[in-house]
């Protein structure tokens, strides 16, 4: 009966400690999988090229496009000279999507704001490189954006 015991001890002990390795285990990947899944771009750009063309404030009345991200509650807020959309985004380790949002509706004559906002409902992915975001539809890039000086 003492065997049987003792070896009923030793099988709980066995069995316990793997598990318990096999939770740190687990829980180290997973703290180091949020990690990378929570990169965090947020701040605020000004759009260096668009559609493979640099964009200079002159284009626009002296007032240089925008994007602001907001990280801590997935927000942006753009705009491309003359609107201003705000909207809600999602990132999740390379994948970008800029969900549609709400936007003021001021008449913009001679502006590249309808295609700007069609180019961010298609970005699906992102890279920094150099400090620039750059956004892109597949392998298509889209928007390279500069952050602005702190």
């Amino acid at each position: 009966m003492k065997r049987v015991f003792v070896l009923l001890i030793i099988t709980t002990i066995t069995f316990s400690c793997s598990s318990s390795d096999k939770n740190i285990s687990d829980n180290k990947k997973e703290s180091v999988e949020s990690a990378s899944a929570k990169t965090d771009i947020s701040g605020k750009y000004t759009i260096l090229k668009f559609k493979g063309e640099s964009l200079k404030d002159k284009d626009f009345n002296g007032k240089m496009p925008l994007l602001m991200l907001n990280g801590g509650n997935m927000t942006y807020s753009t705009n491309i000279g003359c609107n201003q959309i705000n909207g809600k985004y999602t990132l999740e380790d390379s994948a970008i999507t800029f969900l549609p949002g709400m936007a003021t509706m001021m008449a913009c004559p001679d502006n590249l704001e309808s295609e700007y906002i069609k180019a961010l409902g298609e970005v699906d992915n992102y890279k920094v490189e150099n400090f620039m975001l750059k956004v892109y539809q597949g392998d298509l890039l889209k928007i390279i954006f500069q952050p602005m000086k702190r």
